[in-house]
């Protein structure tokens, strides 16, 4: 047996589910159905009222178990919808914030307003670097490489020029290490 929410089934927002004043009966309105003014007392969900000829309502009312099956898939297109929409200006925001993050500060000027915030990481970053690269350890004189490599990118998409190879300075603090234990071997280079 086709119940008449299953007749009507869901528009996608183009029903409203009213209610008697006393939550006793339900009904799944399409919005569109011109309305035949009445004494039967209705509130949506939304806390709109509106009175009909009981006759004609009757042929949209839905058990209580129906009326909650359509809200709740109601709502969950409405939520569906909302999220869509969030998700769409979130990805238009992120695009704006590193659009403005990797334009000019100023026209002719090739430096954007990552520049200061990416100066700080060199910065804060560049001791621990050359600890690094002097420890004698290879995986952290490799990790000294990748930290010094990505500041390096960072540094270069916004505007400023660095040395060239700022990522294989650790390497080259190692050598320089690894040359100064030779020369003080005995042996190693000194007379």
């Amino acid at each position: 047996m086709t119940s008449k929410y299953d007749r009507l089934g869901s528009k996608g927002l183009t029903e409203t589910l009213w209610r008697t004043l006393n939550h006793d009966r339900h009904f799944i309105i399409p919005d569109a159905e011109p309305r035949c003014s009445g004494s039967l007392a209705l509130r949506s969900l939304a806390g709109d009222s509106l009175e009909v000829d009981p006759k004609w309502a009757q042929r949209f009312e839905v058990t209580e178990a129906e009326a909650r099956a359509w809200a709740q898939e109601e709502f969950g297109f409405m939520l569906g919808q909302v999220r869509q929409s969030i998700d769409a200006k979130l990805a238009r925001g992120r695009a704006s914030l590193d659009e403005a993050r990797h334009a000019p500060i100023a026209p002719g000027s090739a430096l954007s307003p990552d520049a200061v915030p990416a100066a700080f990481d060199l910065f804060r970053k560049l001791p621990r670097a050359i600890l690094d690269a002097v420890s004698g350890d290879a995986a952290r004189v490799t990790q000294a490489q990748d930290e010094l490599t990505a500041i390096e990118r960072r540094l270069g998409a916004a505007g400023v020029d660095v040395a060239p190879r700022l990522g294989a300075f650790p390497a080259r603090l190692a050598g320089l290490r690894r040359e100064f234990e030779a020369a003080r071997k005995p042996g190693g280079g000194r007379a």
